[in-house]
């Protein structure tokens, strides 16, 4: 069976008082590119969003963009980190998955 690496695919889900949209991209391409759009509050998952795109993918040029519409995001001030909740957590991975 052939298998295309171009393809779309868009999510949108509400979270907490607003919504989260994910769009994933891909196209043809002979080595693997990833980039990923995030909101600033959620920068510090860039890298684990790649990993979980590689896991799954060996070539292409794959696009990324996450949009978080009226979502407030908590951040540990102490430790400097951001606090997302599990439920983007798994929309992402199965936006990633069904690709």
């Amino acid at each position: 069976m052939i298998r295309s690496m171009t393809g779309f695919g868009q999510k949108h889900a509400p979270w907490q008082d607003g919504a989260v949209t994910v769009e994933v991209r891909s196209v043809n391409h002979r080595f693997l590119e990833i980039a990923c759009r995030l909101p600033r509050p959620l920068h510090a998952l860039e890298e684990p969003f790649k990993k979980a795109v590689q896991q799954r993918c060996t070539r292409g040029r794959i696009d990324m963009t996450v949009s978080a519409k009226d979502v407030t995001v908590r951040t540990a001030t102490a430790a400097g980190r951001v606090l997302v909740n599990a439920d983007v957590i798994r929309l992402l991975r199965s936006s990633c998955a069904r690709r």
